[in-house]
């Protein structure tokens, strides 16, 4: 019979709480359906999570040249955001550059700063294949390092 009274009820729900408690085949069945639960509830975040991020590339790349501008503790912080290099992109826009360039058509997509002294805006970047931006990039300064750039593109080239 359901309790009418609120406080009788409290009393009886932490009484039930305390019986399931002592009950140790009770309580280890009870624990046990918590943890399917919780596995299943991340499985399915993580699924959704793999799912958006397939169908919204553009959504990494955002994310990576915010860091890189604006995160100190970034490993590419060096050679952007110190050097005064910003992000003045928005989601939207970096969304409008992936369909613009159609980066989805690109074997390995790479954003790319048509000046590399200027910041990401939408007039100064592009989709273009990472391999092509390394060669740009790499071969376009006197750096003296032909060699290991030759390396890497030819790891690039073979994957």
């Amino acid at each position: 019979m359901p309790y009418k009274d609120p406080e009788k009820r409290r009393i009886r729900e932490k009484e039930r709480y305390y019986e399931k408690r002592n009950n140790p085949l009770l309580w280890a069945s009870i624990q046990e359906k918590r943890k399917e639960d919780r596995n299943r509830y991340k499985e399915s975040i993580k699924k959704y999570d793999k799912q958006y991020r397939k169908n919204h590339p553009w959504i990494r790349v955002y994310y990576h040249i915010s860091d890189r501008c604006n995160n100190p503790k970034s490993l590419s912080y060096d050679m952007y955001g110190a050097k005064g290099i910003r992000n003045l992109l928005t989601l939207e826009e970096v969304e409008y550059l992936w369909k613009r360039d159609k980066a989805y058509t690109l074997k390995q997509p790479s954003i790319n700063r048509k000046n590399s002294t200027k910041d990401y805006t939408i007039d100064n970047c592009e989709f273009i294949e990472l391999i092509k931006n390394i060669s740009e990039t790499w071969f376009s300064s006197e750096t003296g390092k032909e060699s290991r750039q030759k390396q890497i593109m030819e790891e690039l080239s073979n994957k």
